[in-house]
């Protein structure tokens, strides 16, 4: 990303009182020295001709397109089974280069240029993973920004909708050989295979996969991506439809938080760490502020709730502090993860211990678990971490708040951070990673009345962790 100009912006804006919107963004592409285009447009046929003869490449019109179709037009090799045309590729003058889609207006999937105005904004999602995992295709290379999220199957109005008309779904649905065989890869596979081998009746067999191996996003994902695989274009474009994303959280005062438990278990093999103990490992909590004790006890019961043992200890020194944290490190330890969380005043990278003279650079105790400096934790085991590292691996360090910006109280015996989080953890930790859990997290500060901007640092982390609530090892 070093040339003048970096590249080509088309913009196609379909109302004109967006058309300054539409001049903001020009400008700022342009700075980047992208060379930009504004087309307004009142049908997709106009916002396809641009587009097709950039792509050099023919492409069906219509009324409406889908942002999928759209992105299609940019793939570097074949794409869609359901169309014989798609082997048609772009010019190869796109290949190993960053296509960049923004989708203000989706809803659905599908893109309606008539009810743009109507389209019910919710979360931003930034998909910057292949296009295969959503599409189905091979384009490569490829980030993807909506202004709203992708749908889901977590709300529990529309699977009781999805349950009532499962009859009229299921009649779209053949077990193939080739949808089992997709099937035996399956995320619940692992869980819920043998129970349905055992089922004879093919009707029966239908209702366990689509009750079963769909209750939560990614699952159902995966089901919706095996009938598309096995020729089932509008079955899977009906489950697709079936999702829908959750409502803001709505924040509770109460220590205690009701935990959503997982139904597909994410834990070890090359994907995932090790997270299916219990108890799944220990949690080192350091409560430096009286007033924050409520948000001590909340995280006290949380963890507990995800099979972690919890040590909090009150108004420690540093020097207690380091003692305590030494001790653990140079100790065998056997679990799946380790938790050290600090709840207290701090600044510059240094955690405050029982006054404001007595001070500790967060490097220091961090190092402590460095696999470069002791043996006593397996290395394959994650160690997550609230604040800063360097010079470890598998590590997750999570700031409440960036340098050079300050962290609040609500008020009521809990941080702005400790709020968001610990409700993220609570409502998302059944399907989500840590990672998402934490950009969850940052999308509910970002509608804080008081900025805040947490901060999320891996070091060397080689697999994602989720927290598998409800689910264990036998």
């Amino acid at each position: 990303m070093e040339s003048i100009p970096r590249g080509k912006a088309l913009i196609f804006v379909s109302l004109e009182k967006l058309l300054p919107e539409a001049d903001r963004f020009a400008s700022v592409f342009g700075q980047l020295y992208f060379d930009v285009e504004i087309h307004a447009i009142k049908s997709c046929v106009q916002m396809m001709i641009p587009l097709q003869a950039l792509a050099q490449k023919e492409y069906p019109d219509g009324d409406e397109q889908r942002t999928c179709d759209i992105v299609d037009i940019f793939s570097e090799s074949n794409v869609d089974p359901d169309d014989p045309d798609s082997a048609r590729k772009c010019d190869k003058s796109f290949d190993r280069i960053p296509k960049i889609f923004v989708f203000n207006c989706c809803q659905d999937i599908v893109t309606k240029l008539s009810a743009f105005v109507k389209t019910k904004q919710r979360l931003l999602v930034f998909d910057m993973s292949l296009i295969d995992k959503n599409w189905y295709n091979k384009s490569t290379r490829t980030y993807i920004c909506y202004t709203c999220a992708e749908a889901t199957m977590d709300k529990p109005e529309v699977r009781i909708r999805f349950m009532q008309n499962m009859d009229q779904f299921l009649s779209r649905v053949t077990l193939s050989p080739l949808f089992m065989t997709l099937l035996e890869n399956h995320t619940c596979a692992h869980n819920l295979i043998k129970a349905l081998q055992e089922i004879t009746d093919i009707t029966a067999k239908k209702v366990f996969i689509f009750t079963e191996f769909n209750r939560d996003r990614n699952a159902c994902n995966e089901l919706v991506d095996f009938l598309k695989r096995s020729g089932q274009y509008h079955a899977a474009r009906e489950l697709e439809l079936y999702n829908q994303w959750t409502e803001p959280l709505v924040y509770s005062q109460d220590v205690r938080l009701i935990v959503k438990k997982a139904h597909t278990f994410r834990s070890g093999a090359s994907r995932w760490f090790v997270m299916d103990g219990a108890p799944r490992g220990r949690v080192l909590l350091f409560l430096q502020v009286p007033d924050l004790q409520n948000e001590a006890d909340r995280f006290d019961d949380l963890f507990q709730k995800l099979f972690f043992s919890v040590d909090v200890y009150k108004n420690y020194s540093c020097d207690e502090i380091v003692d305590t944290l030494k001790t653990v490190s140079e100790g065998e330890f056997k679990k799946d993860a380790l938790i050290v969380m600090f709840i207290g005043h701090g600044r510059d990278q240094m955690v405050q211990g029982n006054g404001a003279s007595d001070e500790i650079h967060i490097k220091k105790l961090v190092d402590l678990f460095s696999e470069n400096k002791y043996t006593g934790v397996n290395p394959q085991e994650p160690v997550v971490d609230r604040e800063w590292m360097d010079g470890t691996t598998r590590t997750f360090i999570c700031y409440a708040c960036a340098d050079g910006t300050a962290s609040f109280y609500t008020g009521k015996g809990y941080t702005l951070y400790g709020q968001a989080f610990s409700h993220c953890i609570a409502e998302y930790a059944y399907d989500l990673n840590l990672t998402q859990i934490f950009n969850k997290t940052c999308d509910e500060m970002n509608r804080a009345i008081m900025q805040q901007r947490p901060e999320l640092i891996m070091k060397n982390v080689d697999r994602e962790l989720y927290f598998n609530p409800g689910l264990y090892k036998d």
